[in-house]
């Protein structure tokens, strides 16, 4: 299950051997929001959503649909037996609210099924109330909040630090090493398309085939 924001504070502290002294509640959440932005910019959720057609209307709306959606990846005709077939659109963006335009108007009465992607969201982080990442994101949030929780650190100590100036640099070493990880979840964590294929009109006896095939 997916933290909510304290237990996320909770986590990331425990990992810097911190009581809150270095790292306090403030400064993990902004670093988890942060990490939050990163997680959603390279590996955002998927969602669809089916839009009623208007006869001869070419231009829709998503955000009328859905208002947390961020991106447009597909629009789809529903068909019976879930043949569905692939519409030619173009995604456009007007005052921040994403719409879609048609290349051919549908007939009043059939459905479309748009397929676009949605934030994750922390609970307690900037008014969210639900927790959407899955388990390897929620602890690839953990690596991104501890680094940049490091990395500000290492800001910090620069203009602080004017004894030992290699203090700096043991938080930036850190941060590094926090980072690398974080990558390696978002990479792991990144969506592959989905597979697609024709079906195979081969048949067992086709000359390709061993003539031992049962």
């Amino acid at each position: 299950m997916a933290d909510t924001l304290a237990q996320l504070t909770d986590k990331v502290q425990a990992t810097l051997f911190d009581d809150g002294t270095l790292f306090p509640d403030a400064n993990v959440t902004a670093a988890a929001r942060l990490a939050l932005q990163d997680i959603n910019r390279r590996c955002p959720a998927h969602a669809a959503v089916t839009i009623d057609t208007v006869a001869a209307q070419l231009v829709y709306e998503l955000n009328d649909a859905d208002p947390a959606a961020i991106s447009l990846t597909d629009v789809l005709l529903e068909g019976d037996n879930d043949n569905d077939l692939p519409l030619k659109f173009y995604g456009f963006v007007e005052d921040g609210r994403w719409f879609f335009r048609l290349d051919t108007a549908q007939p009043a009465g059939e459905t479309l099924r748009a397929h676009y992607t949605i934030p994750y969201t922390i609970n307690g982080l900037d008014a969210a109330t639900d927790s959407t990442l899955t388990d390897e994101l929620n602890i690839a949030a953990i690596a991104g909040t501890v680094y940049y929780c490091q990395l500000v650190r290492m800001s910090r100590t620069v203009e602080l630090n004017n004894v030992n100036p290699n203090v700096a640099a043991v938080w930036r070493d850190a941060a590094t090493a926090w980072k690398v990880r974080f990558d390696d979840a978002l990479t792991r964590a990144v969506k592959d398309p989905p597979a697609r294929g024709e079906p195979s009109a081969h048949k067992w006896n086709d000359p390709f085939h061993s003539e031992k095939y049962p």
